[in-house]
């Protein structure tokens, strides 16, 4: 469902005919995507497609094209909004990539799971780099977030309890500046 926030009412019911395991808007375009279909909703006219699709899990929009992690196949993929693939990554810095996000550039931040990393990506996919890692405190890293015009960037990731000899491990958030 498209809500009106201000206005307190419903603009349009989205009828999916697959799972929604993530979801992303650009402004100009909404995707609802599943591991084997995204649906696109173009917000001028709320036209819909459906686009099968392979395993992607997290997603992400960035001037028109669609940014999705395969985390068991530890890729990176960029498709257009009409589902043509413009490239697909994989590197041994990412293992089990979770969530991705990009900055203002195009550049592309991943949560790289087993690699207790924040890895970024170049926008063209020749290049990557592993910015964060155990030495900054990170530690099985899911969850990431850039605000494009701040670059303040959060990253979810499990902090030992204190004093606890069960070796529990709690969620935090950390806050870095890129």
């Amino acid at each position: 469902m498209l809500v009106d926030v201000e206005e307190d009412k419903i603009i349009k019911t989205i009828n999916l005919f697959h799972q929604c395991e993530g979801v992303a808007s650009d402004g100009k375009l909404l995707v609802i995507n599943s591991r084997k279909t995204r649906t696109i909703v173009n917000l001028n006219d709320m036209s819909q497609t459906e686009l099968k699709g392979g395993g992607e899990t997290h997603i992400s929009l960035f001037q028109g094209n669609i940014y999705s992690t395969i985390y068991y196949e530890n890729k990176i993929c960029c498709y257009k909004e009409t589902g043509e693939p413009l490239w697909i990554f994989q590197h041994k810095d990412i293992d089990c990539p979770e969530e991705l996000t990009l900055d203002k550039n195009g550049f592309v931040y991943i949560s790289s799971l087993h690699n207790n990393s924040i890895v970024v990506l170049s926008p063209d996919s020749k290049t990557c780099k592993t910015i964060l890692s155990e030495a900054y405190g990170i530690k099985s890293p899911v969850h990431i977030d850039i605000h494009r015009e701040t670059g303040v960037m959060i990253v979810s990731s499990e902090t030992k309890v204190e004093k606890d000899v069960s070796n529990d491990y709690n969620q935090t958030a950390f806050v870095y500046k890129i």
